[in-house]
């Protein structure tokens, strides 16, 4: 073996060490909690904790099933104050992407068949719901939503 490849192997070798362990990112927090739209459970929908006042790091979604949600320590909200969406899925007869029971559905109505999504866009779009996220073990939300202001 001649001392090139040798030394040419020992900077690889070296280059990946260094590399080992230097991908952290931002740490995220474990959270649940639960959804409630007119003081029922949500059964189907989506939550954002998407960072405000430019406390910085990267937003985090999860599934609503059954009106609870979980995040794990993976996917997690980071530490800071978050302003907190939800919205509503699966509110229609048919799947948002079947354009047969689409098509079905607007002949049978004469009109556009897509369903307003239930839950207010102050929750959504224009929320005004907010959550605090800390280093807390155990943090749990409950968000009581109401269609009617």
């Amino acid at each position: 073996m001649s001392w090139l490849s040798v030394s040419f192997g020992s900077i690889l070798f070296i280059t990946q060490l260094a590399g080992c362990g230097s991908a952290e990112g931002p740490v995220r927090i474990p959270v649940t909690g639960k959804v409630t739209l007119d003081e029922t459970p949500l059964l189907t929908g989506v939550i954002r904790f998407v960072p405000a006042d430019n406390d910085g790091g990267p937003a985090a979604s999860t599934r609503i099933v059954g009106g609870e949600f979980e995040f794990s320590s993976d996917n997690g909200p980071v530490i800071a104050n978050h302003r907190v969406e939800i919205e509503a899925t699966e509110f229609q007869d048919f799947a948002i992407d079947d354009e047969a029971a689409f098509a079905v559905a607007a002949e049978a109505t004469g009109e556009s068949p897509i369903a307003v999504n239930p839950v207010p866009a102050i929750y959504n779009s224009r929320s005004t719901l907010t959550a605090s996220v800390t280093d807390a073990d155990g943090q749990s939300f409950a968000f009581d939503l109401k269609t009617e202001q």
